[in-house]
C-alpha cells in the first residue's frame, strides 16, 4: 500500500496528469456554479415573491423577493452539493482514459499498446455510471431512512453501496482498455475484496469537500496500479 501511495504521489507530479486534474476541478466547479445560477434564475422567473406577498400581506414586495431569493439560493446550493459527485464524475470521464494511458506509459512501459476507448464511449459509460449511482442510491433510500433508527448504520450502508459502484466503475476504466468485457468481469470477481477496499477509499474521498474535485484522478491512478500489480496483471 505504501508503495502504491508513493507511485500515486509521483504520478500526480506528472505535468500531463496535473493539467488534467486542474481542468477537471475548474470545469466541475464552473459547471456547478452555472447549475446553481440556472436553478435560482428558473425559480425567480416564476416570481414566487408575488405569491408570498399575497399570502403574507404585511410583507413588502422587496422583502418577499429577498426571502425567496435566499431560500432558492440555499436550496440550489444544497441540491448541487448532493449531486456534485455526479458532476465531477461526468467531467472527469473526458480525461480518465488519458490519465490511465499516461500512468501505463510512465510506470509500465513494457506493456503493449492498449486499444483504449473513444471520447463518445467514455461519455456514454460515465452517464451510465452516474445513472446507476443515482438509481441505486434512490433504491437504497428506504434502507437509509430505516437505518436512521440505528446510529451509524445508514452511513455504513451508504459506504458499502457506493464502494461497490465506484470499485466497478474505476476498475472497468482500466480493464476495458485491454480486456473484453467477459474477461474484465472475471478479473473483477477474482479480486472483488481488493476492489471493495479500494472502492471504500474512493467513496471516502468523494465525500470530502475539495478532495472530491481531485478524487477521480487519484482513483484512476490507484486502480491502474492495482490492476497492473496484481498476481494476474493485465497485458
Amino acid at each position: 500500500m505504501l508503495d502504491v501511495a508513493r507511485r500515486i504521489a509521483a504520478n500526480l507530479g506528472d505535468g500531463r496528469i496535473r493539467r488534467s486534474l486542474v481542468l477537471i476541478a475548474l470545469v466541475s466547479a464552473l459547471a456547478s456554479s452555472v447549475l446553481v445560477a440556472l436553478i435560482i434564475g428558473g425559480i425567480m422567473a416564476l416570481e414566487p415573491g408575488s405569491w408570498v406577498e399575497s399570502q403574507v400581506t404585511w410583507m413588502p414586495g422587496w422583502l418577499a423577493d429577498g426571502v425567496v431569493f435566499v431560500v432558492a439560493t440555499l436550496g440550489a446550493v444544497l441540491l448541487v452539493w448532493f449531486t456534485f459527485v455526479m458532476v465531477v464524475q461526468t467531467v472527469a470521464s473526458l480525461f480518465l482514459d488519458g490519465i490511465v494511458s499516461r500512468v501505463e506509459e510512465t510506470d509500465y512501459p513494457h506493456l503493449p499498446e492498449a486499444r483504449g476507448t473513444t471520447v463518445a464511449g467514455d461519455i456514454v459509460a460515465s452517464l451510465r455510471f452516474v445513472g446507476w449511482l443515482l438509481l441505486v442510491n434512490l433504491a437504497a433510500m428506504p434502507l437509509y431512512l430505516a437505518a436512521i433508527l440505528i446510529p451509524g448504520l445508514s452511513i455504513i450502508i451508504f459506504w458499502i453501496v457506493n464502494s461497490i459502484l465506484f470499485a466497478r466503475e474505476y476498475a472497468e476504466i482500466v480493464l476495458l482498455r485491454r480486456l473484453p468485457r467477459r474477461d474484465s468481469n472475471a478479473w473483477r470477481k477474482r479480486h472483488r475484496w481488493r476492489l471493495l477496499v479500494t472502492g471504500s477509499v474512493i467513496t471516502a474521498g468523494m465525500s470530502v469537500p475539495v478532495l472530491n474535485l481531485v478524487m477521480p484522478v487519484i482513483a484512476a491512478i490507484a486502480m491502474t496500479h492495482l490492476c497492473h500489480r496484481s498476481s494476474d496483471a493485465l497485458v
